[in-house]
């Protein structure tokens, strides 16, 4: 299961692709199962056959492409889920994608059409996607890769849970490379530059006593304030090194400045030397109290 979260967090294109096509193969699987009786029906000439058989193989090419063209367009858009312009931002992406997909869909038709006409063919997908006009081909087409960008969408928004649910797999599996041994030190100080209230904030990794998710930005927590930062707590927690550790998925503590465990409605907590409480996971219970008990020492 691990190793297909990694799969899915590091290749979202290649998974929407994936998951895009299947749902094709599902949903035309009464028209692929016409042609194929098309193409073996004893009328059906060697020739015939093996034209047919080119140019289904020329769309799915055509179609592959297109698609991987406007996953990649679109990720420009879903990649920035943390713009406060989202709404605008896919918007546009759907006007964009009514343009291309105008295009292609008009290139399709004439594309069947010229050819059906070359090679004399009329095979069942002709009749049906093409007998009824290009307006139902179309509103079918747009309808599909609306569909797709949803699947996209879904992977990118998620894409900092699916982080969480490896690093908890990590954790789970014994990786514990952060924390050797209680005579660990912390390595060289982070120093981030945040801007706040029209200002421009250092904040020594030192100074942060507790790091929170907060939809698709994350708070660093000082004794002094609270600073909003645009990133993911999956990457800033690759950016700091001991004594920083995962508490929960959404939660990240200074393990130097943790003082006891506690119990609340059956939660767990961790408290910190001021008095904050950060909810603890269980999966990370048994590391958290071994570095309040090394901190005791």
């Amino acid at each position: 299961m691990q190793k297909i979260l990694q799969w899915i967090y590091k290749k979202p294109i290649l998974t929407a692709l994936i998951i895009h096509m299947f749902q094709v193969i599902w949903i035309w699987q009464p028209i692929f199962t016409q042609i194929t009786k098309d193409l073996l029906s004893p009328n059906a000439g060697a020739q015939n056959t093996l034209t047919v058989i080119a140019l289904t193989i020329s769309y799915i090419l055509i179609y592959v492409l297109f698609t991987l063209f406007i996953l990649n367009f679109g990720c420009r858009k879903f990649k920035d889920n943390t713009s406060k312009h989202l709404t605008k931002n896919i918007s546009t992406l759907l006007i964009q994608l009514l343009f291309f997909l105008t295009i292609f869909s008009v290139f399709t038709y004439y594309f069947y059409h010229i050819s059906s006409a070359i090679f004399n063919i009329k095979w069942y997908i002709v009749r049906t996607f093409y007998g009824n006009g290009l307006s139902w081909w179309f509103i079918a087409e747009y309808i599909n890769f609306i569909q797709l960008f949803f699947i996209l969408g879904f992977i990118y928004t998620t894409s900092d849970k699916l982080a969480t649910h490896i690093e908890i797999a990590k954790s789970v599996s014994g990786n514990d490379e952060n924390h050797n041994e209680k005579n660990e030190q912390p390595q060289d100080e982070n120093t981030f530059i945040i801007k706040k209230d029209q200002k421009e904030h250092v904040i020594k990794s030192s100074q942060i006593l507790w790091i929170e998710s907060a939809a698709n930005y994350v708070i660093i927590h000082t004794e002094e304030d609270e600073y909003p930062m645009r990133e993911t707590i999956s990457n800033l927690q690759k950016q700091l090194s001991f004594p920083f550790i995962r508490c929960h998925r959404s939660h990240i503590i200074n393990v130097q400045c943790a003082t006891e465990m506690s119990q609340e409605a059956n939660r767990l907590f961790v408290n910190l030397r001021n008095n904050e409480k950060v909810p603890v996971s269980n999966t990370y219970k048994e590391k958290i109290e071994e570095y309040i008990s090394s901190n005791d020492n």
